[in-house]
């Protein structure tokens, strides 16, 4: 994992606010400090899962709330993007 420096550099970010971070996703486990090796992202899938989880849920909760600010009903909402993700594939293909 980079630095503190250049993940404030990268980030445009305050160091102290990178160090702030970094220390919060210590003590979640979400990264490992090995000393003198610096810092890695845990490989445990439970942690990766959750964090996952919790991305997903963020996602949708934001895209739910400003698709029904456009007057659409939970139907619309599930159609749409079963369409969006259909097309997704067939661009991919």
């Amino acid at each position: 994992m980079p630095s503190v420096r250049q993940l404030a550099v990268q980030f445009s970010a305050n160091s102290n606010t990178v160090q702030k971070a970094l220390k919060e996703m210590t003590e979640e486990d979400v990264i490992i400090p090995q000393r003198g090796k610096g810092n890695y992202v845990t490989e445990d899938d439970a942690i990766v899962n959750k964090l996952k989880d919790h991305i997903v849920t963020e996602m949708f909760d934001t895209t739910y709330d400003k698709l029904h600010s456009l007057n659409m009903n939970d139907t619309e909402i599930t159609n749409s993007f079963s369409e969006y993700v259909k097309q997704r594939e067939d661009n991919h293909e």
